[in-house]
């Protein structure tokens, strides 16, 4: 069922041209933190993040909606939207809020048993919120696709992932397949494009490169560089984003349908009373 929840999402995203306002917002948010760190310094790049949490869930939701309806339209687009948003922002905010309470709790023993050591607290974060994102991964689409409420919606996502381990895994594979393919399609045009830039860097040996900074980097490429590399992230981001939210929708729906098709399997008896097998 991963590959055909691929087939579906794919053709979901030709059908329902839509769904693609999920992606452009993103990509639009990620712009525009790219542009406000490198002309407006961290301050305001530290703002706009937040700002995308408040943003996303609804264009999620809208997403989300239409997938549940099959209705491609603007206004079900809109509609969808306003009415999961809550539904949607809710439960992603208790989510990070339990994991970022989670890894500070988690830290202070961890430092005391490592005398404080910087890589053993760099894996407290990953080691934290690897399996929160696992487990959580379809709260939004158990909100919206099932008309779910905020706690019964992690629940749902938890207990989802538990029941369907093996197809999960497959699933984040084909993802992070997905993702590292556009990411390295990216970089390619990058250096291509700012290849004129980056030529210093080839004449560098293993100690210098590794002593760039971002900020030496920032340099390197120019204000020019910061927009080619603002618009390539925003194709990425586009595209990243809205297949991500098509795909785990058709995947969360198509396992759903399967296993309620096959727990009301039964049939009639001669006087019209349903048994189910």
């Amino acid at each position: 069922m991963v590959l055909a929840s691929l087939r579906e999402a794919l053709g979901l995203l030709k059908a329902m041209p839509v769904l693609w306002l999920t992606g452009l917002a993103t990509g639009t948010i990620g712009v525009t933190e790219i542009l406000l760190n490198y002309y407006g310094g961290g301050f305001f790049a530290g703002r706009a993040a937040i700002l995308q949490m408040v943003i996303l869930p609804f264009f999620l939701a809208g997403s989300l909606g239409a997938i549940r309806t099959g209705d491609g339209s603007l206004p079900a687009f809109l509609s969808s939207a306003r009415h999961g948003y809550f539904r949607v922002l809710l439960p992603l905010a208790v989510v990070m809020a339990a994991a970022f309470l989670t890894v500070f709790l988690v830290m202070i023993p961890a430092s005391l048993v490592s005398g404080g050591s910087l890589a053993a607290m760099g894996l407290v974060v990953p080691g934290v919120l690897v399996p929160f994102a696992f487990f959580t991964y379809f709260t939004d689409a158990a909100a919206v696709l099932e008309d779910r409420k905020v706690l019964d919606s992690i629940r749902r996502s938890v207990e989802f992932t538990l029941q369907h381990t093996m197809p999960t895994l497959l699933f984040f594979l084909v993802n992070l397949a997905f993702l590292f393919g556009a990411l390295i399609l990216a970089l390619l045009a990058w250096s291509i494009l700012l290849a004129e830039q980056l030529a210093p860097l080839t004449m560098m040996n293993a100690t210098e490169l590794a002593a760039i900074t971002p900020a030496d980097l920032t340099g390197l490429v120019g204000s020019g560089g910061i927009w080619i590399t603002a618009a390539l992230a925003f194709l990425l981001l586009a595209c990243c984003g809205t297949f991500v939210v098509a795909y785990r929708a058709c995947f969360f729906r198509r396992h759903t349908t399967v296993a309620t098709a096959t727990s009301t399997q039964g049939e009639y008896d001669e006087k019209g009373r349903w048994y189910r097998y």
